[in-house]
């Protein structure tokens, strides 16, 4: 905000009233959101089975969620889940975080420079100014310089083992870095 950027910090709360909202008219008074934390939206026992159920429900939930400041777009569980390796970068981020059984029943994305704490950072969204994380690496076996390529936490391992000079079959790799 203060470089004018679209920027701040997502009320939790009021997505969680905006929802209630969205589903007292279908399931009538009472509580149905069991907790927001982070990014994944969780519903009462047999809550999000009726949401599914009825497409002008699941709309109604998902606009009113999408409707608050710094969300740029909402995920249905079904639609994350097998979706790690998407072309689209925000449906991948949230597929790469997905575990079922754990996860939200919704998923929200923020816009770029939102946050979802109430203080400090996250590094969880799948915008790159949250993404960005230093890593340094030095001593015997490094190569001297500054490296911008992309890495992922499935290269440190790689990395690690390289420069303790062993190989290791992982899903990462050893970053450039590496004597």
């Amino acid at each position: 905000m203060a470089e004018g950027k679209d920027a701040g910090r997502i009320d939790g709360g009021a997505i969680i009233d905006a929802i209630e909202q969205a589903l007292k008219p279908a399931l009538g008074e009472g509580r149905h959101v069991t907790v927001l934390n982070t990014n994944d939206i969780y519903f009462e026992p047999g809550v999000y089975e009726k949401i599914r159920k009825s497409k002008p429900l699941t709309d109604a939930v998902i606009a009113a969620i999408a409707a608050r400041p710094g969300i740029q777009r909402v995920f249905r569980s079904e639609e994350v889940r097998g979706a790690d390796k998407s072309k689209d970068l925000l449906l991948r981020a949230a597929a790469l975080s997905y575990f079922p059984g754990r996860s939200g029943d919704l998923v929200f994305a923020t816009k770029p420079w939102w946050m979802i704490s109430a203080a400090g950072t996250t590094h969880g969204s799948a915008n790159a100014d949250d993404q960005r994380v230093p890593l340094m690496f030095f001593g015997h076996g490094v190569k001297p310089g500054t490296y911008q390529e992309a890495a992922s936490p499935a290269d440190l391992a790689p990395t690690l083992a390289a420069l303790s000079g062993f190989s290791m079959k992982a899903e990462g790799h050893p970053l450039p870095c590496v004597q």
